[in-house]
C-alpha cells in the first residue's frame, strides 16, 4: 500500500499572511513577486541615493563633478573649466565640518550598562553589563560607531545589522555596517521611531565559497547552488575580473545583478506577517503564552486538561466558577512578527522562518535624517552651497589674475636698431645687464611697461563671510572646535562658549543615541536569548570580588529584566586618576584597607605590589609570634595602615 502525506487542506485565510501567499504562488520553493516589490523600494530610493553620492563627492571627492549644460552640451564643471584653459581650484570646507561634529560624539567615550529593575537581582545587572561591554569590544564598536555618524552626517542615514553565528572561530552577536545604497525599506514610513516599517532587506554580494558556508547543507545543496550561479562559481572567474574599484557608485548599481560578476547576489528581506493566534492564560499557575489558532495538538491538550480540572473540581464539591481553567477561546487575536527571507536573484528561497531574535524582531538598527514627512536629507546638505560658492570665488579670482596685464611692454617700432631683430632687440631689453646699441633721434619714444589690476574682488573677506554662512548652516563654530582662544577672551567666556556650542546639534546628538542604544539593546537580547549558564560563569570570573559562583544561579540572568543606558565610559584616564584619588583619601582616613587602593584603583605594578603582599602575610603567618610582637602587628594590620 502506498503511503499518502498528510497535507492541511484547510484554506488559509488572508490573515495568515504567510500560508495564503505561498497558496496564492502555486510553488513553495519561489516568491519572485516579492522580489519584485522589493526592486521598487529600492528604486523608490534612488533620489537618497543621488543625494548621499553627491554629498560624498563634495566631502572625499570632486567637487566640480556636478553636469551642467552648455551650448546644449552636457558636460561637467571641472571639464568645462579646463576647456577654456583655466583651472578648477576647490577647498574642502566639508571634511573639516564632519570630523568636528563626528569627534563630539567620539570623545564622549559612551559604553553600554545595563542595571537590574529589582535592585536585589543587580548582580545579574553587573554580570550583563560586562558581558555586553566584552561584546562591545570585540566587535571594535567605537570604530563602527565613529563610521556611521560620518554617514549620517554625509548621506542622512547609517544602518547596523546585528546576528549570532559563527566566525573567526568563535560563535557571539556580530555587529555590521550595512552599505545605504545596497538596503531598501518603507519608502513611506512617517514615523521617526520607524513604528510604522513593514519591510525592510539588504542586497548581499558574497564568494560562492560563503555563499556555500552560509546556505549549503549537503553536497546537492551545493551542486544545485552551482547551477543556478554558472558563472559565480567558478574559480577561475576572479582571474578575469575587470576593474571594480567604482561598484558601490550609485549609478553602476543595479537591483538584479553586481557589477563583479565573481559575487553571488542574495536578497535578506524582513517582512511583517501575521497569524490567528490565541492568548493563553491558565489560571492555576498565572502563566501566560500565545498558541497559533490552527494548532490542533495544543487545542486537545487544552480541552482535555480543563475537562480534568472540572471533574476534578466538582469532585471535590467545588463550583465551575471556582475551579481554575485554562482559557483561550474568548482571547483570539491576529499577531504581527517579523519573518525573514533569504532569496535568489531567480526568486528561490534559500532560507525562512520566523525571526529568531529577541521580541521577535528584525536585526537592523537604523537612522533616518530628519525623518522629517519621512524625507531623507544628509547634515552637511545646506552647507553644499556654500562650499561651492567659495570655490567658484577661488576660481574666479585666479582667473582674473590671470587674464590681467602684468608687465606688459609697448615698444615703438623705430626704436629698434637696424641691426637688430625684434625678437634680438625683445632678449637683450628683457635680459639682466642687457646692452642695447642704437642712434638716438629727437623725439624719439621710449619703451613702457603697464601693469593692470586683477579687479576689486575681495577674496579673502567674502571667503570669511561665506565661511561663516556655512558654519551657522550647520552649527559649527571655533569653539567646538577647539581651535585656540584669542587673547584677550575671559576663561570662564570661553569655557561658557564651548559648553553652549553644542547645543545647536543636541538633537542630532540625542537621535544618534537612540540609534546607538538601539543596537546595544539588540546585542542585550542576542546574549539573553543564546548565552548559556556556562558562559555567563566564565564572564563572572572578572567580578570575582563581588560574586559566589557557586551560589549564583546564572540561569537567572538571561530571564530578568533589564534597563539599559549608554553612558559616558568609566575607563577614561581622568576618571581612573578619580577614582584611585578617592579610594587613597578612603585609606589615609581609616575607611578601607590600602590594599583596596591596589585592587580597585588604577595603580601601575598594582599586581605586583598584591602578590608582595600575600607573599609577607603568608611569611609572617608561617614565622613564629614573639611575645612583643603582638602589638606590632596589631599596628601594621590597623585600618589606615601601610601594610594591611
Amino acid at each position: 500500500m502506498r503511503l499518502v502525506r498528510k497535507r492541511n487542506t484547510r484554506k488559509a485565510a488572508p490573515s495568515d499572511s504567510v500560508r495564503y501567499r505561498r497558496e496564492q504562488l502555486g510553488d513553495p520553493d519561489r516568491d519572485l513577486s516579492l522580489l519584485e516589490h522589493c526592486a521598487t523600494l529600492w528604486e523608490n530610493l534612488r533620489p537618497f541615493r543621488e543625494r548621499r553620492a553627491r554629498a560624498m563627492r563634495f566631502v572625499y571627492g570632486d567637487q566640480w563633478g556636478d553636469t551642467i549644460q552648455i551650448k546644449g552640451k552636457t558636460m561637467k564643471e571641472r571639464d568645462y573649466i579646463t576647456s577654456v584653459g583655466n583651472v578648477a581650484l576647490q577647498t574642502n570646507q566639508l571634511k573639516k565640518i564632519v570630523e568636528t561634529v563626528s569627534g563630539v560624539y567620539v570623545k564622549e567615550q559612551n559604553e553600554p550598562v545595563c542595571k537590574a529593575r529589582a535592585r536585589e537581582e543587580q548582580i545579574f545587572g553587573e554580570l550583563m553589563t560586562t558581558a555586553l561591554q566584552t561584546n562591545w569590544q570585540i566587535n571594535d564598536m567605537p570604530l563602527m560607531v565613529d563610521s556611521c555618524i560620518k554617514e549620517v552626517l554625509i548621506g542622512g542615514m547609517a544602518c547596523m545589522r546585528e546576528c549570532y553565528e559563527y566566525r573567526d572561530g568563535d560563535t557571539d552577536s556580530w555587529s555590521d555596517i550595512c552599505h545605504p545604497n545596497y538596503m531598501f525599506f518603507d519608502s513611506t514610513m512617517k514615523d521617526p521611531r520607524y513604528k510604522d516599517m513593514e519591510l525592510i532587506g539588504e542586497i548581499h554580494d558574497i564568494t560562492f565559497g560563503r555563499f556555500c558556508e552560509k546556505f549549503a547543507k549537503s553536497r546537492e545543496d551545493v551542486q544545485k547552488f552551482a547551477e543556478w550561479y554558472r558563472t559565480e562559481s567558478s574559480p577561475m572567474w576572479m582571474e578575469l575580473v575587470e576593474d571594480v574599484n567604482d561598484k558601490h557608485k550609485n549609478d553602476e548599481l543595479t537591483f538584479w545583478t553586481p557589477k563583479d560578476k565573481g559575487l553571488c547576489r542574495v536578497y535578506e528581506v524582513w517582512r511583517k506577517e501575521s497569524r490567528d493566534r490565541y492568548r493563553v492564560h491558565d489560571e492555576n499557575t498565572g502563566e501566560l503564552y500565545m498558541i497559533n489558532a490552527d494548532d490542533e495538538k495544543s487545542i486537545k491538550y487544552i480541552e482535555a486538561e480543563n475537562k480534568r480540572r472540572l471533574a476534578m473540581g466538582l469532585a471535590q464539591g467545588w463550583s465551575e466558577d471556582e475551579i481554575p481553567l485554562i482559557h483561550y477561546k474568548e482571547n483570539f487575536f491576529v499577531d504581527t512578527y517579523w519573518y525573514g527571507r533569504y532569496l535568489t536573484p531567480q526568486g528561490y528561497i534559500l532560507w525562512e522562518g520566523p525571526s529568531p531574535y529577541e521580541e521577535r524582531r528584525h536585526p537592523y538598527s537604523l537612522i533616518l535624517l530628519p525623518m522629517t514627512d519621512g524625507q531623507i536629507v544628509s547634515y552637511i546638505h545646506d552647507a553644499i552651497d556654500q562650499n561651492i560658492a567659495i570655490n567658484r570665488l577661488m576660481t574666479l579670482h585666479d582667473w582674473m589674475i590671470r587674464a590681467g596685464l602684468k608687465g606688459v611692454t609697448f615698444v615703438p617700432g623705430d626704436i629698434v636698431p637696424d641691426h637688430m631683430s625684434n625678437e634680438d632687440f625683445a632678449e637683450q631689453f628683457t635680459s639682466i645687464d642687457g646692452i642695447i646699441f642704437y642712434e638716438p633721434k629727437k623725439h624719439q619714444q621710449k619703451p613702457e611697461t603697464f601693469y593692470g589690476h586683477a579687479g576689486t574682488l575681495n577674496l579673502a573677506e567674502i571667503v570669511k563671510m561665506m565661511s561663516e554662512l556655512m558654519e551657522s548652516s550647520v552649527s559649527v563654530n571655533s569653539a567646538i572646535r577647539g581651535e585656540n582662544v584669542k587673547s584677550g577672551t575671559a576663561a570662564a567666556l570661553y569655557a561658557q562658549q564651548t559648553q553652549q556650542s553644542a547645543t545647536p546639534i543636541a538633537s542630532l546628538m540625542m537621535r544618534f543615541g537612540v540609534f546607538v542604544k538601539h543596537i546595544a539593546t539588540l546585542k542585550l537580547a542576542n546574549i539573553q536569548k543564546f548565552y548559556d549558564p556556562s558562559r555567563y560563569e566564565q564572564i563572572a570570573g572578572q567580578l570575582s570580588t563581588s560574586v559566589d559562583t557557586s551560589k549564583t544561579d546564572f540561569k537567572l540572568a538571561g530571564n530578568l529584566e533589564y534597563d539599559l543606558s549608554v553612558t559616558q565610559s568609566t575607563s577614561t584616564p581622568i576618571y581612573r586618576a578619580l577614582k584611585t584619588q578617592i579610594l587613597m583619601e578612603f585609606a589615609a582616613n581609616g575607611f578601607i584597607p590600602p590594599r583596596f587602593v591596589f585592587e580597585f584603583g588604577d595603580v601601575p605594578g598594582a599586581d605586583e605590589i598584591l602578590q608582595r603582599l600575600d607573599a609577607m602575610a603568608q611569611e609572617n603567618a608561617e614565622q613564629p609570634i614573639a611575645p612583643d610582637y603582638e602589638d606590632k602587628k596589631q599596628m601594621l594590620t590597623a585600618p589606615g595602615s601601610n601594610f594591611s
